[in-house]
């Protein structure tokens, strides 16, 4: 089932997209209206200390990099941008898929409670549980899934001639030397590399697994057992899927599923008759999938129809992946591996710069048609779920301290990224910002109330 518009929801504009030769240019989009940023990227988030943030859970990747800052650029598309796109391919396993499906029943309970279809209790129930769940399983898979990605970008970036092809575009664009560049890419890959094998018990639950596997397949197979440990089956509780079973989940018992599956995938894969060198990543990850995933009647999570993070899929283009990377400007090549390739993004919200002047913007994949969903078109369904997300934050930021509780100063959170407003001359969620202000002090303190905060 689609997320449903609410009835005073209109369409918000963001960017229009500028495409040459099927490919997204960053000075080829324009805002609609206005002629400043009205606010940072990551205002709602002031602590973040990373140049970037996947959100597969609502198909966003929030980009904190300095577009005039030649050195972030590099570091991040050489060091961190794989990391980030991997991320975003979990969307298709079920743990992502489960925190996806909490999401989204935490927005509707929202969204419920401010259209007057549901009381403040039953919304902080709906909104409470789901957030708590869903955090329980970001908290608990955060260190595994980040071991397995650090594993698969450090035998990419291992490969001969990964960093120099980073360093002669670099050293081409900004008029550096490109064999300083490789070497100081390099020796930041083995600093990275040797602290995270100080963390041993990390490195010795996963990652050491993973470089026992690659020792003897290739990587695309170490990354079709990682996924298939990542694939747990069912549909988490409190969400409710018609035809399917929901099971109950504690973040402890999670931990050792994780670990349980790897390793039951790692078993799974040696009873395989597949050549190590030829083996296809495909038809391995199917194989462990059937062995991993004993569903019975209760389905599999990977089959709930969830448009948000699934319709940006059929823009996977992996075909155009040497265009991308010939593309002069680094912003250009970050967002169109993000639309394009393996990421599969919905939107971004990221920085950039016209005549020395930096903005925010937000903008929509504009590589997945209008059709893609049923009822709306996609672009109105990831800025609603954008807008409800954010401002769920804003909500859990009153509830979580007490100083702040009583203040209804919410903010549209694609004004903050808009130059002007994020309407045609006015703020397109102005109906929904004015009701949770002035609703939203009940449904703080029925969340407050909820027991559940304190665990």
């Amino acid at each position: 089932m689609n997320e449903q518009p609410l009835p005073w929801f209109s369409d918000g504009f963001g960017y229009t997209t500028g495409v040459t030769g099927g490919l997204v240019v960053v000075s080829e989009l324009s805002p609609e209206m206005g002629e400043e940023s009205v606010a940072v990227v990551g205002e709602e988030d002031p602590e973040h200390d990373t140049l970037a943030l996947a959100r597969p859970d609502i198909a966003c990747l929030t980009l904190y990099i300095d577009p005039d800052n030649p050195d972030e650029l590099l570091e991040f598309e050489a060091l961190g941008l794989g990391e980030e796109l991997l991320h975003g391919a979990r969307k298709r396993f079920g743990l992502t898929r489960n925190v996806a499906l909490l999401k989204r029943r935490a927005r509707r309970g929202l969204f419920e409670y401010l259209r007057g279809d549901i009381d403040a209790s039953t919304a902080a129930e709906k909104i409470g549980y789901a957030q708590l769940v869903a955090r329980q399983i970001l908290e608990a898979q955060e260190r595994f899934l980040e071991s397995i990605d650090q594993y698969l970008m450090n035998t990419t970036m291992a490969e001969p001639g990964y960093f120099e092809a980073h360093a002669q575009r670099y050293a081409r664009r900004y008029d550096l030397n490109a064999d300083e560049i490789a070497e100081g890419l390099e020796e930041h890959r083995r600093g990275l590399l040797a602290s995270r094998i100080e963390e041993s018990e990390r490195y010795e639950t996963v990652y050491q697994i993973l470089e026992e596997i690659g020792q003897e397949w290739e990587p695309t197979i170490v990354q079709a057992v990682a996924d298939a440990a990542l694939d747990y089956p069912h549909v988490v509780a409190p969400v409710v899927v018609e035809g399917y079973d929901s099971v109950s989940l504690e973040a402890t018992e999670l931990r050792t599923i994780l670990q349980d599956r790897l390793e039951a995938a790692r078993r799974a894969l040696k009873e395989l008759t597949y050549d190590p060198i030829e083996a296809e990543y495909d038809k391995v990850l199917q194989d462990l999938q059937r062995e991993l995933n004993d569903v019975d009647s209760r389905g599999h999570v990977r089959d709930v129809d969830i448009p948000l993070i699934d319709a940006p899929g059929a823009a996977h283009e992996p075909e155009i992946s040497d265009t991308v990377r010939e593309l002069d400007d680094p912003l250009d090549r970050i967002l169109n591996h993000a639309f394009r390739m393996e990421g599969n993004f919905g939107g971004l919200v990221y920085w950039t710069s016209v005549d020395g002047e930096q903005s925010a913007r937000w903008l929509v994949n504009p590589t997945i048609p209008d059709d893609a969903v049923d009822d709306e078109t996609y672009h109105e369904l990831w800025e609603r779920a954008y807008v409800g997300d954010r401002l769920l934050t804003q909500l859990y930021r009153r509830v979580e301290e007490p100083v702040n509780r009583g203040r209804g100063d919410y903010t549209c959170p694609l004004c903050l990224l808009s130059a002007g407003w994020c309407g045609d001359g006015h703020c397109a969620y102005r109906p929904v910002r004015e009701a949770i202000n002035e609703q939203s002090e009940r449904l703080v303190h029925e969340l407050t109330e909820l027991e559940i905060l304190a665990t």
